[in-house]
């Protein structure tokens, strides 16, 4: 009898850590937005700085964002290009100020991600390893909780 109770709360661990790590991914993703990236911000641009992942991006094309009725906004789009060894990338500015001929872009690892000093820390979150993270937590926990209950 005690078998099938592990066997029970194995596999409930195991199909209840993957599905509740979808609703608890994102908010972790969230409050390591609000609350970490923010402070850590300037070493990551010293790193990039340092590992020599730095870019200047030049202004391809622009244009005025409109809205559902095709009304100008205040934001315009620019389209910018940019180079690192020897493949090119595009990057997609939106501003309300204006879209300059050139920009600087940072990255950490990957070029294909690279943005600016202001957002630099959000598009190199390591998600999957979030969620396979708290999925095996979750598992364990499940198992570790249905077996002192139960």
């Amino acid at each position: 009898m005690m078998e099938v109770k592990i066997i029970f709360y194995v596999l409930v661990g195991i199909f209840l850590g993957p599905v509740a790590s979808l609703a608890i991914t994102p908010v972790f993703w969230l409050l390591r937005a609000w609350f970490y990236v923010p402070f850590i911000r300037k070493s990551l641009q010293e790193e990039a700085e340092r590992k020599g992942n730095v870019v200047e991006a030049h202004l391809l094309k622009s244009h005025d964002i409109r809205d559902s009725n095709g009304m100008p906004t205040m934001e315009e789009m620019g389209t910018y290009s940019y180079e690192v060894n020897g493949k090119s990338y595009r990057y997609r500015l939106m501003s309300t100020t204006g879209i300059p001929e050139t920009i600087t872009l940072y990255y950490i690892k990957n070029p294909r991600k690279a943005t600016l000093d202001n957002d630099l820390g959000y598009g190199e979150s390591p998600w999957l390893k979030y969620y396979l993270v708290i999925a095996l937590v979750v598992a364990i926990a499940t198992f570790a909780v249905g077996m002192m209950m139960g």
